[in-house]
């Protein structure tokens, strides 16, 4: 690239160069590295006229309960804090802190803590100066106990929200009894097997019980009556009734007797009926007496004398 073309160089065609003229331009310092974009330095102005009277367009002059809007120092600080802050005044300079309205007010505003604390200072006072207005001005700063907050949707909406929500959990339901289902049947199914199994185990039992038998091996036959050994020697091993128990059963039986027919056995009969005896003391029939059997011997006798 000559000197003539170098002074006929335009920056705003570098994209037409090939890259050996670019390099060459590049060489000679008439480009730099990075975006080769001329662009035109805007002046800055400050033009602070312009800037009130476009306030005073849009600015709305409205009442104060419209905007509540309340400009207001800090609050006090804490009694601790304040304490704490006034063992510094012996210094020659409160480096941290300066004294506005009476109080002291923190410097430091790179401290997260001291700063949000600030804030919550700043509400404080503001709320001290508002509420007093709002109560001035005979609006309510309370929430009466009676109160529903109207909802924001409307009642057609929340009427969707409700069948979705039951669709939501009808589907649910639906699901959880199909997993029942299932658990159910592969339950049933392993139930069914196990008994299948224990059925064959008890048929190849029996087979193997006959075969020992027809072969003269046992000659028990228990196996035929489906009951094992054990359960039919289960009278055997029952406990037996102590001295004490068995006096009881005793008496009792005596009193009342055992066996045979119960019903009737108080009944009148013709000739406990037809008998008009003595009456003890103790309100017992005397005097009557039954028939008694003679004994065999006598029985003989009798038949052989007719």
């Amino acid at each position: 690239m000559n000197e003539n073309e170098f002074n006929e160089f335009d920056i705003s065609n570098v994209n037409d160069l090939s890259d050996e003229e670019l390099q060459e331009a590049f060489a000679a310092g008439l480009i730099k590295p990075g975006l080769n974009i001329p662009c035109e330095e805007k002046e800055l102005k400050n033009n602070i006229s312009g800037l009130k009277s476009k306030l005073k367009e849009f600015k709305l002059n409205l009442n104060w309960i419209e905007t509540l809007d309340v400009v207001s120092t800090p609050a006090p600080m804490p009694p601790e804090a304040y304490d704490e802050v006034t063992k510094d005044q012996k210094i020659p300079k409160l480096k941290n802190y300066y004294k506005f309205n009476g109080a002291f007010q923190s410097k430091d505003f790179t401290n997260d803590f001291k700063r949000e604390m600030l804030f919550h200072r700043q509400a404080q006072s503001a709320i001290l100066e508002g509420l007093p207005r709002l109560k001035s001005s005979g609006i309510l700063t309370k929430r009466p106990d009676d109160y529903f907050a109207e909802m924001v949707k409307s009642d057609q909406h929340m009427h969707k929200v409700r069948l979705n929500l039951q669709s939501r959990q009808t589907v649910i339901a639906q699901s959880e009894r199909a997993k029942e289902l299932r658990r159910l049947k592969k339950v049933g199914k392993k139930a069914q097997i196990e008994t299948k199994l224990k059925q064959a185990e008890e048929k190849r039992k029996l087979m193997n019980d006959v075969k020992k038998y027809r072969k003269g091996l046992t000659k028990d036959l228990s196996f035929l009556d489906g009951k094992d050994n054990n359960k039919s020697n289960s009278a055997k091993n029952k406990t037996k009734l102590s001295a004490k128990s068995k006096k009881k059963r005793a008496a009792k039986d005596e009193k009342f007797g055992f066996g045979g027919r119960k019903k009737g056995s108080k009944r009148n009969t013709k000739e406990s009926s037809a008998y008009i005896g003595k009456m003890s003391k103790k309100g017992k029939k005397t005097g009557f007496k039954t028939n008694k059997r003679l004994g065999k011997s006598k029985r003989i006798k009798k038949k052989s004398r007719k």
